[in-house]
């Protein structure tokens, strides 16, 4: 095939190719959580292969971030960012394909991969096509997986003088939908999450005379018992909420002559809204009758800890410790920024779908101000995110980065219209 544009916006079928085989090397090689830095080794190595030169290249944002300009900031343009995340998760590689990963227990079973190699081709496009208008910058964003990396690319002295307060666009590509297919959604896209660690500590006794010690177990099982009984409640303010037990752990195995001081319990909460998840505090204030009601405010998870440990643990004789970790806030989109989205990919000649209620899933994109963020379909047949057979479908590269050109050239195009 001669080398001709594959769509208005510049993407060429060898910067498709060059984005496919970086994606099977990202893949061969992935980085967990805050251990991105060869994963960003490799792209700037990519992109300055591409002709990105280096002074328009910021490493080391918010730790192990990479931020790429392209263009001249002026105040009557306004800049545009999109974001790609690039860690991976550790599960064991079980897909059996060519460029499977070569570390032991860590794979990109999310497709970050994928959403690297997208925002790669939009970089290699606007080496050739630079903005014409304002600045564009492509943001390589590290530990979405732990919730924690939207939040410290922003806290990063180097994130406002380069994207201050510029709109953010993110995607997902998203297995069972048609593939290709945009979806979006006004309002509320994907819903709040935060774990909950909670740690019980009792008194160590022989397994013959457990009444010398106290264990945790009654208070363990308590709370496993009330955490899994929340979702029924949520009937009370008429929106889903999801709780997910995912790890509890009491003593010692093995250790058959002896009662247990010690237990954990984790779970994951999920609800649609920041809003119901205040409204879920309430309910939960409610379900010891031996604790006394507080005022709910947006501290929903260590109020939460403190209704259900503080209870049942006292109840039983045991202390209890908590945390909260992974915070994911519900991800609401703009609906001026939707309507981008969606007129960019009927330019890229995709189909849209708006969605009717958000998905249960949560973002760290949400942790961006002024953003919004869409799905991309991976096709009916792929395996689901985080399943071990799951590998990021190739040709949603070209269609992914087609979505976020078209919205550049939509954005450009709104610059040049008369007020």
């Amino acid at each position: 095939m001669t080398e001709m544009l594959s769509s208005s916006f510049g993407l060429t079928h060898t910067t498709i190719q060059q984005c496919l085989e970086l994606r099977h090397e990202l893949h061969l090689n992935p980085s967990l959580s805050f251990e991105e830095k060869p994963t960003v080794d490799r792209i700037v190595s990519f992109l300055q292969a591409g002709g990105v030169s280096a002074d328009q290249l910021h490493r080391l944002v918010g730790g192990c971030g990479l931020l790429a300009v392209f263009g001249t900031k002026k105040t009557e343009s306004p800049s545009i960012c999109f974001r790609a995340d690039i860690d991976a998760l550790p599960i064991n590689e079980m897909a059996g394909i060519p460029w499977a990963s070569t570390v032991p227990n860590v794979s990109h079973k999310c497709g970050h991969d994928g959403h690297t190699a997208i925002m790669c081709a939009v970089a290699l496009t606007l080496v050739q096509h630079p903005p014409q208008h304002g600045q564009v910058i492509l943001c390589f964003q590290p530990s979405e997986e732990r919730g924690e990396g939207a939040k410290l690319m922003r806290s990063d002295p180097g994130w406002d003088p380069l994207v201050g307060s510029a709109p953010i666009y993110g995607l997902h590509n998203i297995p069972g939908a048609p593939l290709a297919a945009v979806l979006t959604r006004r309002g509320v896209f994907a819903s709040a999450s935060r774990g909950l660690n909670i740690r019980l500590e009792g008194r160590v006794a022989h397994a013959a005379t457990p009444e010398k010690g106290c264990s945790p177990v009654l208070a363990m099982t308590g709370i496993i018992h009330a955490l899994l009984g929340l979702p029924s409640m949520s009937l009370a303010f008429g929106n889903a909420c999801k709780v997910t037990v995912v790890h509890a752990a009491l003593g010692t195995p093995d250790a058959f002559g002896t009662s247990p001081a010690s237990a954990v319990v984790q779970a994951t909460l999920r609800t649609h809204s920041n809003e119901d998840m205040v409204h879920l505090t309430a309910q939960v204030a409610h379900l010891l009758p031996s604790v006394p009601t507080v005022h709910v405010d947006s501290t929903v998870m260590p109020i939460m800890a403190i209704r259900i440990g503080s209870g049942l643990a006292a109840a039983h004789g045991v202390t209890m410790t908590h945390s909260i970790v992974d915070d994911f806030p519900a991800q609401v989109n703009d609906p001026k920024g939707v309507e981008l989205v969606e007129r960019a990919a009927r330019a890229a000649g995709l189909s849209t779908e708006e969605l009717a209620t958000p998905f249960a899933w949560s973002e760290d994109f949400s942790n961006y101000p002024r953003g919004t963020f869409f799905g991309l379909g991976a096709g009916p047949t792929c395996p689901p995110l985080h399943d071990l057979q799951y590998d990021f479908p190739d040709e949603l590269i070209a269609h992914g980065a087609r979505v976020f050109l078209g919205i550049l050239q939509q954005q450009q195009q709104q610059q040049q219209q008369p007020v």
